[in-house]
């Protein structure tokens, strides 16, 4: 999905998924008087892939180089809530969200989920 390369590890790891963000249509919320409408996106990582350890270790290079190049957004800095942080990753999908601020900080959250039986 990006161009950022392989993450450094010893064991194989899982292919990325290769799929792109999506904007999610949260029109229906905003108001008349908004000065600055945020932007929602989701994109689901395969757990222990490169996209998923960029995404972990080094969210802002990982945001601008996919969401801000697809989307054409200014990425400055990340915040980053973590769902079921107490579960381990191996074997985990891995769903992320991103929610855009006017002066290019992302509101990250992302959810780990285990995979069906």
């Amino acid at each position: 999905m990006s161009d950022l390369g392989e993450w450094e590890r010893e064991e194989p790891h899982p292919e990325n998924v290769n799929v792109d963000w999506i904007e999610l249509d949260l029109s229906s919320i905003y108001s008349d008087d908004d000065l600055f409408k945020p932007r929602t996106f989701a994109i689901r990582v395969e757990s222990s892939s490169d996209d998923s350890e960029w995404l972990i270790h080094d969210p802002v290079k990982f945001l601008t180089q996919t969401l801000g190049a697809q989307f054409d957004l200014k990425i400055t800095r990340v915040t980053t809530f973590i769902v079921n942080h107490h579960n381990t990753l191996s074997r985990i999908h891995l769903y992320a969200t991103a929610s855009t601020t006017d002066d290019g900080t992302v509101g990250l959250t992302l959810t780990k989920v285990p995979p069906g039986p």
